[in-house]
């Protein structure tokens, strides 16, 4: 039997733009730099959200497969606000934010990517690679009780972050 095996990589640090929307930011040049650092298994099959901080995280490493599913939470805020931070926080703690997608429903959709993406790996008999977003794959981690405190583990994700998750012996772990 294949193990279930998977990497999943936080965004690299993006240039923050105040006047765009968080989901079409690009990543600052340390980000770029952070990105390139990286050490990803292979071989792989690549796949990121299509934010592109994410696409471009991973995408010196070979072509990259986008998939909405694997994007951040939908959520209404705005990043200028004071107290934007605690509220990312009162979300992934499982509160539920007026306007913010829920993350039962966040974890739905970050799953159904998951069991896609695996199955491609599979076939070609590659390592999955994912490059998503902080809460989206906290509330994914979080709903299979792989991480047990998930505003600790939110909190002490680094832009980029590489994690190694085994499915089958329900762990996490981060990759230096």
């Amino acid at each position: 039997m294949t193990r279930r095996r998977l990497t999943l990589v936080r965004h690299a640090m993006p240039h923050v733009d105040l006047t765009a929307p968080p989901h079409t930011w690009q990543l600052s040049d340390d980000g770029a730099r952070a990105a390139r650092a990286l050490v990803l298994p292979s071989p792989h099959h690549l796949v990121a959200s299509d934010e592109p901080k994410a696409i471009q995280t991973i995408a010196w490493a070979g072509d990259v497969a986008t998939d909405v599913r694997f994007s951040e939470i939908a959520r209404r805020t705005d990043e200028r606000s004071a107290g934007w931070r605690e509220l990312r926080r009162r979300y992934v703690s499982g509160e539920d934010i007026h306007g913010w997608k829920l993350q039962a429903d966040v974890a739905t959709r970050f799953n159904s990517a998951m069991i896609f993406h695996l199955r491609v790996a599979a076939a070609s008999h590659c390592h999955l690679v994912v490059a998503t977003h902080g809460m989206a794959l906290t509330a994914w981690l979080g709903s299979l009780s792989l991480v047990a405190d998930r505003v600790s583990f939110w909190d002490e994700l680094r832009l980029p972050d590489v994690l190694a998750v085994d499915l089958d012996d329900k762990s996490v772990r981060r990759v230096p």
